[in-house]
């Protein structure tokens, strides 16, 4: 996982629309990953990226549509977008993180380290980070702040009663995502329902 850093820099945005979430992705010129939102109308997810990004002033976005060679940023898109149709199948997909405090980042890595097809607890999350359960909120609150969706996989973390809790792109998502990608271990390792963290 490379870190920013903060010379200005150029990224290009697109949407992928695909059934039955669609995304906004923005990337470099070599196809590196640096935001995916997931949603339904891509309004709403546009009128994010504007808000994720204010703050990020070294950052110019462009539409895709303007960069000349976009043959590594297709390969990539299309890598994401066989994700949210099959996300049990994985895809090496580069990503280069901007947003985050320290104490985010280690929680990402840890995200990313769960495998295909298990789910961890915040509070487990927290222990692997030498944390106690206490702060298995600061945990949610980093899995909140997540801006690449998936491919860094907070979708796969759940409450300490194993139902679904808050998720940035919305609870039905994180089912579908969930669904998807365990299968028929779903019901064995999700409980139905919306939980606290």
């Amino acid at each position: 996982m490379k870190t920013n850093n903060r010379q200005m820099k150029n990224l290009y945005y697109t949407a992928v629309y695909a059934t039955p979430v669609n995304a906004l992705l923005v990337l470099d010129t070599e196809g590196r990953l640096y935001y995916a939102s997931l949603g339904q109308n891509i309004t709403d997810l546009q009128n994010l990226l504007v808000k994720d990004f204010r703050s990020q002033s070294h950052v110019q976005l462009k539409p895709l549509s303007t960069l000349t060679d976009k043959i590594k940023a297709e390969n990539t898109i299309a890598k994401f977008k066989q994700l949210i149709e099959d996300p049990k199948e994985p895809q090496d997909i580069p990503i280069e993180i901007l947003f985050g405090t320290r104490l985010q980042r280690r929680v990402w890595q840890e995200l990313i380290d769960i495998p295909v097809g298990q789910v961890k607890t915040y509070g487990q999350i927290a222990e692997r980070l030498d944390l106690s359960e206490k702060f298995a909120r600061a945990v949610g609150a980093g899995c909140g702040a997540n801006r690449i969706a998936i491919v860094i996989p907070c979708h796969r973390v759940v409450g300490a009663d194993r139902k679904l809790t808050g998720y940035r792109y919305g609870t039905e998502t994180k089912a579908y995502l969930l669904k998807h990608e365990l299968g028929n271990k779903f019901s064995e390792m999700v409980l139905q329902g919306v939980g606290k963290n």
